[in-house]
């Protein structure tokens, strides 16, 4: 016999003599190849800037799909069944969800939800939120934490009423009986389905037998409680009514008032009122897309293969977009309220997108970051490879190091680093109408001296050439000739690794030709990816620094720019690069006297793994390579020329005319400059230039 004080928990085992309920353990929460080089530029040497630029897709609000795993696990199901309705409620969907947004003008505009799609900053995940996770285990009868950190225990079926009781109603029903009951009404998956559970089984009537007269009395009613055993109704008392489902008579109470002003219970709409004044309007949204939309973005200068994200001009902010859309909205025939779109309104929207404003070169390093992160397990196999790594970084700037100490003293030996500057564009400035226009754009490529701590620029715009191999070893020959008449005999060059501009077969022959042409001896060395910082970055820093608040209409204004960027010393030395000064090394590859296959050893050359070049007029045809700087004897020889040819006399084949003539840009590009030219913000002088470019099909 058991006391009216005692309970059993869910953990108790089955039994003819004991009673139990679930446990809360039951319902325990589960809670390169460095031919891609992809962070120091682009990696395809035939990338067309004026196919870069493009509109904003149509954006949507997106979620990923729902996700159930850390619920419990025998409830999963109905626990389904509540994380919908809140995603619902909050407009998030699962794949191929369509939403349709109703704005005030009365358009509905269908927007497919694909959760791959990204957004700029992490989207909120509702089934995460530990207020939703606590709702649902509240819901279950689970045992949770709620907001106070306090644990609340899980639900309990309570004991049988008393062998005392007048309905005899232990006698009427049993343990299982009452257990599963218990589970089916807490596995009902929200407050409303309770109310209907229960309502079935409480009948409320008016009382049979006043005992003290009526107007003194309090009691206007009698209930009934019934619990149903296969599909037979049995009366029990409200003890055992109460505890066989682990309720208050609280809960009861609730029932029967609202059945007094409906024959239906309403559904429950705690936390489903429509105060909230923080909601952003539809229209509003709308228009703030479109005006985002209206902003000519590009891909990712350093990491456009793992990236899709596409970036702004790095002089806007949103304060600066928000700012432009008041202008913007002020000039559209739209309600006050629209036109009052607030700045956090603006950013909100603004984080659907996936962009930024800045096109971020990579400072820290993927092998770094994975071994940092990695867990003890995962850094013992990472190890080998980490060390070398590090070993590999250090080898390669002592060697630059000793360069540089030689550099010093030696004045016929020149170290220098090369690297080509982010895109330049025009017209640049202030002026709100730039901001929307596709721009202009202008590449400089810079080397480093060293030893002499001189800065050298090769300018050249997208209508002249591109920013390919042929460019980059173009204006590394002009640099070779210019110091080889100022008596320099050996060259150590040093720079990032990536494929498309640095390493790469067009580059190394040009490195031979010149070796032969000019008399010389060149060594070019890769530094660690990663870590290729180097001192030619400080250029780059400088002119960036310069160009902040000045207003450029043309790409001659940008060499006159960097000519007067350097204030302290020597100013950086500046070439205008035309059309017809670039060379097609390419034509010596392709050449099929020369052998570009196989080494001396007689294995196929890995191009994308040198660490180190090395070329020398008195060995013509003949390159040495190296895969790995700390090995001394790690050389391999290639020799140039096909077997037929070895021994003979055989001329030495020059690179050519890369291009005939100018190249014409994108149609909608010259459009968006013309019509600057004609609304007068690009001052008159400077019409010729634009209106002499031509432009292809778009």
């Amino acid at each position: 016999e058991f006391n009216d004080d005692e309970s059993i928990g869910t953990d108790s085992i089955l039994s003819l003599y004991e009673y139990g309920a679930m446990s809360s353990d039951d319902f325990e929460c589960n809670s390169e190849s460095d031919n891609t080089c992809n962070y120091d530029s682009e990696k395809d040497p035939e990338y067309t800037p004026n196919q870069v630029y493009s509109k904003l897709n149509e954006d949507s609000d997106i979620d990923d799909p729902v996700s159930k795993e850390d619920l419990p696990t025998s409830i999963d199901n109905n626990i389904g069944y509540l994380v919908d309705a809140i995603n619902i409620e909050n407009n998030i969907g699962y794949d191929n969800i369509i939403l349709t947004d109703t704005c005030s003008t009365g358009s509905n505009k269908k927007r497919r939800i694909t959760p791959k799609e990204k957004t700029r900053k992490r989207t909120r995940n509702v089934e995460n939120w530990l207020d939703v996770k606590s709702k649902a285990k509240l819901n279950y009868g689970v045992e949770h934490l709620n907001r106070k950190g306090q644990i609340i225990c899980a639900k309990k079926m309570g004991l049988p009423c008393p062998m005392t009781c007048r309905l005899k109603c232990h006698g009427n029903i049993n343990y299982e009986e009452r257990y599963n009951l218990f589970q089916l009404y807490w596995n009902l998956e929200n407050r409303s389905r309770k109310w209907d559970f229960l309502a079935r089984y409480v009948k409320v009537s008016g009382t049979k037998q006043a005992i003290v007269l009526k107007e003194f009395s309090r009691r206007k009613f009698s209930r009934k409680y019934f619990l149903i055993v296969k599909n037979k109704e049995i009366q029990v008392c409200k003890k055992m009514f109460l505890n066989t489902f682990g309720i208050s008579e609280k809960v009861v109470n609730t029932i029967c008032k609202k059945l007094e002003d409906s024959p239906t219970i309403n559904a429950d709409m705690t936390g489903k009122h429509k105060n909230r004044p923080h909601t952003i309007p539809c229209e509003v949204k709308q228009f703030i897309r479109e005006h985002i939309n209206s902003f000519p973005v590009v891909d990712s200068h350093y990491t456009r293969n793992k990236t899709d994200k596409k970036y702004l001009e790095a002089n806007l902010t949103i304060s600066k977009m928000h700012r432009l859309y008041l202008e913007w909205i002020n000039e559209k025939p739209v309600e006050t309220l629209t036109k009052n779109a607030t700045l956090r309104q603006y950013t909100d929207v603004f984080n659907e997108f996936n962009i930024s404003f800045f096109k971020p070169k990579k400072d820290l390093c993927d092998v770094c970051e994975k071994y940092k992160i990695a867990e003890p397990k995962e850094k013992e196999e990472q190890q080998i490879q980490y060390d070398e790594h590090l070993f590999n970084k250090e080898v390669v700037r002592r060697i630059k190091n000793a360069d540089k100490e030689r550099a010093s003293i030696e004045p016929g030996f020149c170290v220098a680093v090369f690297d080509l500057e982010k895109v330049l564009t025009t017209p640049q400035g202030e002026t709100s109408t730039f901001y929307y226009k596709r721009k202009f754009a202008t590449y400089n490529f810079t080397i480093y001296d060293i030893g002499k701590r001189e800065g050298f620029c090769y300018i050249w715009n997208e209508s002249d050439a591109k920013r390919g191999a042929n460019e980059i070893a173009t204006c590394l020959y002009m640099f070779l000739k210019q110091k080889k008449d100022d008596g320099i005999q050996e060259f150590s060059f040093y720079s990032d690794n990536c494929g498309g501009q640095n390493r790469n077969r067009f580059v190394f022959a040009m490195w031979e030709y010149a070796a032969y042409k000019l008399k010389i001896k060149i060594t070019h060395r890769f530094l660690e990816k990663g870590h290729t910082q180097n001192e030619g970055d400080s250029m780059h820093a400088t002119i960036e620094k310069t160009k902040k608040g000045k207003t450029i209409y043309v790409p001659a204004q940008w060499v006159t720019l960097v000519q007067c960027a350097k204030v302290k010393g020597a100013p950086y030395s500046v070439k205008e690069v035309s059309n017809k000064d670039f060379l097609d090394f390419k034509h010596i590859v392709n050449n099929s006297e020369y052998n570009w296959k196989l080494a001396s050893n007689g294995l196929l050359v890995k191009w994308s793994c040198v660490k180190e070049i090395m070329v020398t007029f008195e060995c013509p045809f003949q390159l040495s390579i190296k895969y790995n700087l700390n090995i001394t004897d790690d050389t391999i020889t290639i020799s140039l020329q096909n077997k037929k040819n070895r021994g003979r006399h055989q001329p030495h084949c020059g690179p050519v005319r890369a291009y005939d003539k100018p190249f014409p840009i994108e149609k909608l590009k010259l459009n968006d400059l013309l019509s600057l030219c004609n609304t007068g913000l690009i001052p008159t002088v400077y019409h010729a230039f634009y209106k002499s470019l031509s432009s292809s099909p778009a």
